[in-house]
């Protein structure tokens, strides 16, 4: 009898080449055929990355593996193995090795608990003041027993002075006066910057007398400059008053009128009267309403006597003294000096 024909292989798989025959077709595209599918031809879209063997981190950036030949893309040179040398290669995968991760001993880096000793507004002000001044508090201990002034400007020292410790202050801290000078960094550490400032301000002797005086000597020069040009000002509008020869006319005729109103009162026939009290002329309007007391006495003066006009030339100097406070001049005067005679 006959042989049995083989059955068809499966779909996808090429028939086994018979004896003598031609070899069977190649499977159809996108057929399950074994074997990796062949390497795309080079081209513009395939360039190779600069360094293939060394591990190094990746750049993630958006890319393009079409490119026109009309854009600059397409004018570029397709090999670019040659663009760096391998010393220079070996350069990139040192930069760009990957991290390398450092487990943090969590015993070594736990920050010691601080130490809670002042109040915590006032700890809190204090801090606020010792971040302006800028300056660490050794800087400042240093600069307060040398009187530095490189270190410490006249703004910081008025910072240090808001912030002096008071008695309750140093009462707290006084305990912990041994522990700022500690070899063990832990120990220091759990100080808070405003408890170390205070520790420094119990040791240095005279700290509050110290901080005063140089505040005083950096503060002198211009408080001095700025009393006597105040002063002068003082000076030089008594000057003008006195040598005014229209201002004592002025005064007479303004005391006439007032004098005229107050016929019959207990204020008639004054000799003098207050010179702040000129602004109630101002304030004092006719019975119309229409006119103040000044204006009905500048028209009176201005007809008996027309030169009366000219105390306003003679007077001009007065008008920069209403910037300065006499007595204000006067307080600051014993001030400066109350301060001088505590630290002859």
């Amino acid at each position: 009898p006959p042989p049995a024909k083989a059955p068809p292989p499966p779909p996808g798989i090429p028939a086994p080449k018979a004896p003598g025959g031609p070899p069977p077709p190649p499977p159809p595209p996108g057929g399950k055929a074994g074997g990796p599918p062949p390497p795309p031809p080079p081209g513009k879209g395939g360039a190779k990355p600069l360094l293939t063997k060394a591990k190094r981190r990746a750049l993630f950036w958006a890319t393009h593996n079409k490119v026109s030949d009309d854009a600059v893309w397409g004018q570029l040179d397709e090999d670019d193995d040659d663009l760096f040398d391998e010393e220079e290669r070996r350069q990139l995968d040192e930069a760009f090795a990957p991290r390398t991760e450092q487990k943090k001993d969590k015993e070594a880096d736990a920050k010691p608990a601080r130490i809670t000793i002042i109040d915590s507004n006032r700890e809190r002000n204090v801090g606020i003041t010792l971040r302006f001044i800028k300056k660490p508090v050794e800087q400042i201990h240093h600069a307060m027993l040398t009187f530095d002034e490189s270190v410490l400007t006249e703004d910081q020292l008025e910072g240090i002075a808001s912030i002096a410790p008071t008695p309750d202050d140093r009462k707290a801290v006084t305990p912990y006066v041994d522990k700022l000078d500690s070899t063990e960094p832990a120990v220091k550490e759990a100080l808070t910057p405003p408890v170390r400032f205070f520790i420094m301000a119990v040791g240095v002797k005279g700290f509050q007398a110290r901080v005063d005086a140089w505040l005083m000597k950096l503060q002198l020069p211009h408080h001095a400059e700025d009393m006597r040009e105040r002063a002068e000002a003082v000076t030089l509008a008594a000057g003008c008053v006195k040598q005014s020869r229209q201002f004592p006319s002025l005064l007479k005729y303004i005391l006439s009128v007032g004098n005229h109103l107050n016929e019959g009162t207990r204020n008639e026939r004054a000799k003098a009267f207050k010179i702040g009290d000129l602004d109630k002329f101002k304030a004092m309007r006719t019975s119309d309403g229409k006119a103040t007391l000044v204006q009905v006495l500048v028209g009176l003066v201005s007809q008996k006597n027309p030169a009366i006009h000219d105390v306003v030339e003679e007077l001009r100097p007065l008008k920069g003294l209403t910037r300065v406070d006499i007595k204000q001049i006067s307080d600051d005067v014993t001030s400066l000096r109350t301060k001088a005679n505590k630290f002859a």
